[in-house]
């Protein structure tokens, strides 16, 4: 069936095209879906007077729902680790709060409403008062049950919304904001892709979406009041593009552009097998990001060299408890063991902040992102860190390829507390008779500005480093990089975060000690020149970049890129640094990205 085949509605629409920011890559095509034009029909429905009928309704779609999270947990689990699938087990746990589920039945007998007026006026009531709380684990659980309010709804309605049920046709929800669970049931649903009102580069559910590369648009402002359910949508995830009731002349141009991408994308993995070499015989390694388990079969597929990044936080952020000891152990040695001598760079547990599982109780400040996160943590929550060293230290025994890096380190005093941290773990395992292996890599994430700084005596002591530009940017800017209002002030080519990585560089050179770079900078092909130009020879991103970076480096002379670099260097604005990256792009590359050979 063609995509034109899906007009839905009454009369010719007009064409709108939104613009937003994009997250991933890729096109989608479908019809959206918007939930929030449904409350509007429920709140225009008649209400009934039945409170025998009503809660009968409400139990009836309780069971129902639940039956579907349970669905969805088995299904998920077939397709992910279960320690991924876990936000639907957090999710059945959230609806039989049996406080909440009292307030809607006393809505319902109390006040003679409908179940859905007595569904939105308890969950708003609840999410109300948990957001005013001082607790993260109340904010983060107001959070899950607004989640669920609307899929709660939808089960009292019926369903999904006639105009989206009576066809196959693909969804691309428009949404306020992406939530990990919506990316994780996508595929379970027919959604193809997201359009999103707010969001940012590194919340949870944008990571997840590039992991599984479902197309994603974030602070689209406009769409509540010019898209309808229904309508048909062209989700262009390179440009931010959100193309609603597209002409046909539109249509027919995407699809002849999915084509091309498609073409290049099979050119490209034809050198999967290759080293990444230039032209005068540089190595460059290149390495994976990943964030679930799932996605190992996606560092073979790529041509990825191991994975240089793997963030652990997912086995907790999906849960409703703490896991154990066994549970991060089986996680981790299936990842280690699919890899095979591949290395695995394994992250350390990094939440506080904005992440935070509900079950954590931690008291945040006014300023999160300043606050308790990541090793930090020791000093709260010490045995849940040490839960997860021993888990790594009993893999590592097992697995020669593994490798631990500490997040947010600021300091050497921090470094040294979190290296004895993980002695202890170790006593711990060899007072209980456990294996213990011969030789574990420990490293830091170079994130924060100090620990630029200090990288010659950090270095001395880690055994390597890999710079995250994401969190190096926003702290040496001062800049939140998901606030849109600040956005243009997110720079990665700003001469103070060039140089903090070249002294990191400087610092590896002098130490011996190896240094990668794992932002989202090592992903896009058009930094790779400044990258090798600065000295670095080990990148990880995301798998689906990997070919393209491949293939910008087999047609590169690292002597070219040296002298890009210096010229980047003596700019002193981040426009400068990327004019200078402009035209050596345009000198060297044509537009399709292949290389202009002359």
């Amino acid at each position: 069936m063609q995509f034109g085949d899906y007009w839905q509605g009454k009369g010719p629409y007009h064409m709108v095209i939104l613009k937003g920011q994009p997250i991933v890559p890729h096109l989608a095509f479908g019809l959206a879906r918007i939930k929030e034009q449904r409350r509007e029909r429920r709140q225009a429905a008649p209400e009934f007077q039945d409170p025998d009928e009503e809660e009968r309704r409400f139990e009836e779609a309780l069971g129902r729902l639940t039956d579907r999270l349970d669905q969805l947990f088995e299904i998920a689990r077939t397709n992910m680790e279960e320690a991924e699938a876990q936000i639907f087990r957090m999710h059945r746990h959230v609806l039989e709060d049996p406080m909440l589920q009292k307030e809607i039945r006393s809505r319902i007998r109390r006040c003679g409403c409908s179940a859905d007026t007595a569904v939105e006026a308890a969950i708003d009531f609840f999410c109300g008062r948990y957001a005013r709380s001082n607790e993260a684990k109340i904010r983060a659980m107001a959070a899950e049950i607004m989640g669920l309010r609307e899929d709660l709804l939808d089960e009292l309605e019926g369903g999904d919304a006639p105009v989206i049920s009576r066809t196959e046709a693909s969804i691309i929800d428009f949404v306020n904001e992406v939530t990990p669970a919506m990316v994780i049931r996508a595929e379970l649903e027919r959604v193809v892709g997201f359009v999103a009102r707010s969001g940012g580069q590194a919340a949870h559910a944008t990571i997840l979406a590039r992991a599984l590369q479902i197309p994603l648009v974030v602070n689209v402002r406009e769409w509540r009041e010019i898209v309808r359910e229904g309508d048909r949508v062209i989700l262009d995830g390179t440009t931010g593009s959100v193309i609603v009731n597209p002409t046909e002349a539109k249509d027919t141009s995407y699809r002849n552009l999915e084509r091309r991408l498609q073409r290049t994308r099979t050119r490209l993995l034809a050198n999967r097998d290759l080293p990444a070499i230039t032209r005068d015989g540089c190595r460059i390694v290149l390495q994976a990001n990943l964030v679930l388990t799932a996605e190992a079969e996606a560092v073979e597929r790529s041509g990825a060299e191991g994975v240089g990044l793997f963030r652990s936080e997912l086995s907790y952020l999906l849960r409703n408890r703490y896991p154990s000891e066994e549970e991060l152990t089986e996680i981790y040695r299936a990842l280690a063991e699919r890899l095979g001598d591949k290395t695995l760079t394994i992250r350390t547990l990094d939440v506080g902040g904005e992440k935070t599982p509900p079950y954590f109780r931690l008291e945040q400040g006014a300023n999160p992102l300043f606050g308790l996160r990541s090793l930090r943590l020791l000093s709260t929550h010490r045995e849940v860190l040490q839960t997860q060293f021993r888990a790594l230290l009993r893999v590592a025994a097992q697995c020669g390829n593994l490798r631990v890096v500490f997040p947010f380190v600021a300091t050497v005093e921090e470094w040294r507390e979190v290296c004895h941290a993980f002695a202890e773990a170790k006593q711990q395992l060899r007072a209980k008779g456990k294996t213990l292996p011969s030789n574990l890599p420990l490293g830091l994430m170079i994130e924060l500005p100090s620990a630029a700084i200090a990288a010659r005596a950090l270095l001395k002591e880690a055994d390597f480093a890999s710079i995250g530009t994401n969190d190096l940017t926003q702290y040496t800017l001062g800049v939140d990089r998901n606030e849109p209002s600040v956005a243009r002030l997110y720079q990665p080519l700003n001469p103070a975060v060039l140089e903090l990585i070249r002294r990191t560089l400087e610092a590896a050179k002098e130490s011996g000690k190896p240094v990668s770079l794992c932002g989202e900078i090592a992903g896009d092909p058009k930094f790779t020149p400044l990258l090798i130009g600065l000295g670095l020879r080990t990148l990880s991103m995301n798998p689906e970049a990997i070919p393209e970076v491949k293939d910008r480096v087999l047609h590169l002379n690292a002597s070219q890129c040296e002298q890009l670099t210096l010229d980047v260097l003596e700019e002193v604005t981040a426009e400068g640094a990327l004019r200078h990256i402009n035209a050596f792009e345009s000198r060297h590359f044509n537009k399709s990205g292949a290389t202009a050979r002359h």
